[in-house]
């Protein structure tokens, strides 16, 4: 006994250096064991998920965390379904959709209800003091959004159709300048974007709550990254762990919630107290009605009740083709494991359809390249080379195309579309041609207008048109000169500098010949100068055209509501993918054919060309 008394008080030293060491390695050991998890986010009322970003607690439980921003849930589905996001937040709405259009994802966890913070703003002195006051207005929504699922039951609580009211699909960075020039009437949105936009002269008239309807925003998962358990329950543990920090020190969740969102730290303490938090344990009781509890579940009632409500709406108005079983798309397990709850066994993981390309035109070699490219569609779709979700057969395509042809596409026929993105493209294509060619020719004939606009040209080249969006907006609004503006800016570079080229290129020698034979300014000009110039005009012509159909995509992203470049944006934003294929393809065959008729044109009138 003594030997072993004098032993242990002989050892306790190496004892505790070895305690320690240990107790140093535990973490090293804890991150060897982190789960990878990439999480998609947007800037909303999510202060949990703020929290516990800010204060490592993903990493703490375990989870090796990489953060992806967007601005709103539909963007984010394209990145869930190739898997380069493992789980994202977003509304109820677009969360049913994603799941309708067969991305492999499942609901798991609600962060915020926010039932009380998504509402309807007004003008304060628009005049519309009630829901049925919006007849004849503008109101902007993003599509597929909370949004918008909202405004339509507001919509529908009011006797009101869609022949009522127009309904603008507007992104949250355009809404706010588009309601201060009161290009728009109205927007159905969430905070902080509802709150910024009452402090340009808006007024709440419904809140989502108002209308009768339960919008949580949640978490959804991959389904494979929710087959391991313990990631969901580390998920869930750290939101926990962030909830205690928010109940202990609001001031200090307001103020990193203000940073983020960009407002004031009072500000931020409004929004955070009026937009709801439910618990992990509330979401664990089975009569909650935002319940994961596998019994609530699996009798569809709580969340899944919510998500089937939501599909089998936009399912009625055609936006999703089907309304899945919303029992097989809650996943209980990481709310269960996390409040020690009894967990469902898993469900098979569920597999998504397939999908190529295709289209033909004259003559016999450009067919046989053509046929080529599509067996290599083929080829690559059964090799597996791409995930075939985003290989559409082309005989799906076909009969997509001819669904549309004969049932249109959100209210209008597909020629509609084509036609409006036609009166788009020549509109601004001809309007730079009228005030290109001119410029250009004076800059090349006048050195002093040369060096007046060159400077400026030389900083514009190089911009993309798609960065000139915002500030269009700012100065024209959101209507039809917006988009016409962005398709002029696009083809009047190219125009106006291939004009100047052009003119510098007319051999000096041939307007010393035509002054010796005593032409005039106007004959130098329409002799010379012009038909020595007219190839690279049209050259710039040809480029001009090309690039302005091009850029119609970009012009109706700014609230459009008919067009090609809107059934490419609409449709992606559902996940139609055939559609997207449409859209891409009628752009492209349009596009060659404009082509064609320009180069049919220049071998016409610029017959001297080259030959």
């Amino acid at each position: 006994m003594n030997d072993a008394c004098r032993f242990l008080i002989r050892g306790w030293r190496p004892l505790a250096v070895a305690a320690t060491v240990v107790a140093l390695l535990l973490p090293y050991a804890a991150a060897a064991e982190a789960i990878k998890v990439r999480i998609g986010w947007q800037a909303s009322m999510q202060a949990l998920f703020y929290l516990a970003r800010e204060h490592g607690l993903y990493e703490k439980v375990g989870l090796d965390a990489e953060y992806i921003r967007f601005n709103a849930g539909p963007p984010i589905f394209a990145a869930l379904r190739s898997g380069d996001v493992d789980i994202a937040y977003m509304g109820a709405p677009p969360a049913a959709i994603a799941i309708a259009q067969g991305i492999p994802v499942k609901a798991f966890v609600s962060e915020v209800d926010a039932s009380n913070s998504e509402s309807l703003v007004v003008h304060a002195d628009g005049g519309i003091d009630e829901l049925a006051d919006l007849k004849g207005k503008k109101i902007a929504i993003w599509r597929g959004s909370s949004a918008e699922f909202a405004l339509r039951k507001a919509m529908a609580k009011a006797g009101l159709t869609d022949d009522d009211l127009q309904i603008l699909d507007v992104d949250v960075t355009t809404v706010v300048p588009a309601f201060a020039k009161k290009d728009i009437d109205g927007v159905f949105i969430w905070d902080p974007w509802a709150y910024r936009l009452q402090q340009k002269n808006g007024k709440q008239l419904v809140t989502d709550a108002d209308v009768g309807i339960r919008m949580p925003a949640i978490w959804i998962g991959r389904e494979d990254w929710l087959a391991n358990p313990e990631a969901g329950k580390r998920f869930i543990e750290a939101m926990r762990m962030a909830r205690e920090l928010m109940a202990g020190d609001l001031e200090a969740t307001a103020a990193l919630t203000g940073t983020v969102i960009g407002v004031d730290t009072d500000v931020a303490r409004d929004l955070i107290t009026r937009t709801g938090y439910p618990t992990v344990e509330e979401q664990s009781d089975p009569d909650n009605v935002l319940s994961v509890h596998p019994d609530a579940v699996a009798a569809g009632r709580g969340l899944a009740r919510v998500l089937t409500d939501i599909a089998e709406f936009f399912h009625g108005k055609g936006r999703v083709d089907s309304v899945p079983d919303m029992s097989q798309k809650v996943d209980s397990r990481p709310v269960m494991l996390a409040t020690g709850g009894s967990p469902p066994p898993p469900p098979p993981p569920a597999r998504s359809p397939g999908r190529p390309m295709r289209r033909r035109t004259a003559l016999a070699a450009f067919l046989a390249s053509l046929a080529g490219w599509v067996g290599l569609w083929y080829l690559i779709g059964a090799l597996g080379v791409v995930d075939s979700e985003f290989l559409t057969p082309p005989g799906e395509i076909v009969a997509t195309f001819v669904e549309l042809l004969s049932r249109g596409y959100a209210g209008a026929t597909l020629a509609e579309h084509f036609l409006i993105s036609l009166y788009r493209t020549l509109f601004g294509f001809f309007a730079a041609i009228a005030t290109a060619v001119p410029l250009g020719l004076v800059m090349g004939m006048n050195r002093a207008a040369y060096f007046l606009f060159n400077p400026l040209f030389a900083i514009l080249r190089p911009i993309p048109t798609i960065a000139f969006i915002p500030l269009v907006i700012l100065w024209f609004g959101i209507g039809e000169t917006s988009k016409i503006i962005l398709i002029y800016v696009a083809a009047f570079l190219f125009i106006v500098l291939n004009t100047y080229d052009g003119v510098l290129q007319v051999p000096l020698k041939y307007r010393r010949v035509a002054a010796n034979l005593g032409a005039t300014p106007w004959q130098m000009f329409w002799r010379v100068i012009l038909p020595g110039a007219a190839p690279s005009i049209m050259t710039g012509v040809k480029i001009g055209l090309a690039i302005s159909w091009a850029v119609v995509v970009a012009a109706e992203l700014v609230a459009a509501q008919q067009g090609l470049g809107y059934i490419i944006m609409d449709a992606a934003t559902f996940f139609r993918i055939p559609v997207v294929y449409i859209g891409v393809l009628c752009i492209g065959v349009v596009g060659m054919a404009l082509e064609m008729l320009v180069a049919g044109f220049e071998w016409k009138f610029v017959h001297w060309r080259g030959r």
